[in-house]
């Protein structure tokens, strides 16, 4: 518990350094995200949690909420929208997310157990990058006067 209550400070310092709006900071709110989640809210920052196994945004392509963030970050790339530090174990575990077809030919990624599975790590980097520079959906309902 020590270790999430410094890296909450971490992360404030960090928000507080780059003048970050607390809406931009996106942090994982289930399981060992959790904690840096509560952390944060309790001291009064209002970040935007994400639920990655939670349903997606686009229920229509995506299976749930972290392949949509991935699918998002590759997209990104491929627009060349950002590069990354030369940092070999984030490409790899970059590499190593794969997607397979799901039912109704929605996209969904091999999970984080299967991949244990097969002998690969967590791939917690690249889920960091995918979180950071995921967009969710901003609903604005839309009003019709009759």
């Amino acid at each position: 518990m020590e270790d999430s209550l410094l890296s909450v400070d971490k992360v404030i310092e960090l928000i507080e350094r780059f003048e970050i709006p607390h809406k931009n900071v996106k942090v994982d709110a289930v399981s060992g995200g959790s904690p840096m989640y509560s952390g944060l809210v309790a001291k009064g920052y209002n970040v935007t949690p994400i639920i990655a196994g939670a349903k997606a945004d686009d229920e229509e392509h995506y299976i749930n909420k972290r392949a949509e963030m991935f699918y998002q970050l590759q997209a990104r790339f491929r627009r060349d929208e950002i590069s990354i530090v030369e940092d070999r174990d984030l490409k790899a575990q970059l590499s190593s997310i794969k997607y397979k077809p799901a039912q109704e030919k929605r996209m969904q990624l091999i999970s984080k157990e299967e991949m244990r599975s097969h002998g690969e790590h967590s791939p917690d980097r690249a889920d960091s990058l995918a979180l950071a520079f995921y967009e969710p959906r901003i609903y604005t309902p839309e009003i019709r006067w009759l």
